[in-house]
């Protein structure tokens, strides 16, 4: 089994390189012709205000990586079925345009992606060149959401989809891991060796960071409440439960009081204790009302991405945890 120390831990070759294959020229198809879809499939969601689109990562099990641009902007889209980890980021590191395949390798039972490029190894997770000559440049994390396609698109009826012809006309195509999702195992390595604190390997966490320190919120905290305020180091931020618990938004709270008001379409409303001002606690879109005025800004988003809490740990092992 091929080994390569990579900061104090081992990289192993899992399959061959490019083994698994990348999506470089992505269909789509409107929400209304994309039957194929079940309500239940997570998804991974990502708009610039006038493309909004998702990827299944039932499909994604298959595939783990699709470049793509979105508004004219590079990305790439990725998935870690091990470590249940979806993250988003712009294709762009030290002035390149980058194009990233399958290195076939596993680091901390993380999905290695290299570019094509300059033959560099990147941490799906960490969103970090590990190896070769882009060793030590970040990918910036482009904001998207993971959740269920049931939500998804009733909350972007217009939204597009990732076509599963390109898994060569499957129909019916099911979660492939969901026995591993079920299971206690750690990766397939057997090599995981974190201190995991007292929340639990697989628990969901959302993870984010902020003036280069990481933060976790564990999803299962956010059962008993749908909107959460807390201070990730000195910023008010408050995280919204997306309402079928799949996944969850983390917003800049500034000098607000945040809570939970009315459902509205199917989505938790945000609410000012002091103004009465109101946002969508999806989009974080103001829901204007002639009494707030023109003025009204929308929340900042926070990119975040999920993953399980023993993959987080091993990348972020200093990450604090704001919501357990």
């Amino acid at each position: 089994m091929e080994r390569v120390w990579i900061e104090g831990s081992s990289a192993v070759r899992s399959v061959p390189k490019d083994a698994v294959p990348t999506i470089d020229n992505p269909p789509f198809v409107g929400a209304s012709r994309a039957t194929f879809m079940e309500p239940e499939e997570m998804i991974i969601g990502v708009s610039d205000g006038a493309v909004t689109r998702a990827y299944s990562t039932w499909l994604l099990n298959r595939y783990e990586i699709v470049n793509d641009r979105i508004g004219g902007k590079p990305i790439v889209v990725t998935w870690c079925p091990l470590c249940f980890s979806g993250a988003v980021y712009v294709r762009l590191a030290r002035g390149r345009e980058l194009m990233f395949g399958n290195s076939g390798m596993l680091w901390r039972e993380n999905l290695v992606l290299y570019d094509r490029q300059t033959e560099s190894w990147w941490s799906q997770l960490a969103g970090r060149a590990i190896r070769g000559e882009m060793q030590g440049a970040y990918l910036d994390v482009y904001p998207a959401t993971m959740m269920s396609w049931k939500q998804w698109v009733e909350a972007h009826p217009e939204t597009e989809v990732l076509s599963k012809r390109t898994s060569g006309g499957v129909v019916g195509l099911r979660n492939e891991s969901a026995a591993y999702q079920r299971s206690t195992r750690m990766g397939i390595t057997g090599r995981t060796q974190v201190k995991l604190d007292d929340v639990g390997a697989k628990e969901l966490v959302l993870g984010f960071e902020l003036e280069g320190r990481h933060y976790s919120v564990v999803m299962a905290a956010l059962k008993g409440s749908p909107v959460v305020m807390s201070v990730a180091g000195r910023h008010p931020v408050v995280i919204v439960r997306l309402n079928d618990g799949t996944g969850a938004k983390v917003f800049h709270a500034a000098q607000r009081i945040l809570t939970n008001g009315a459902v509205m379409d199917g989505r938790v409303t945000l609410v000012d204790r002091l103004s009465r001002e109101e946002w969508d606690g999806l989009t974080g879109l103001p829901r204007q009302a002639p009494e707030f005025g023109p003025g009204l800004e929308s929340l900042q988003e926070i990119p975040s991405r999920l993953s399980y809490w023993f993959a987080w740990k091993a990348f972020f092992p200093e990450t604090v945890i704001i919501v357990h």
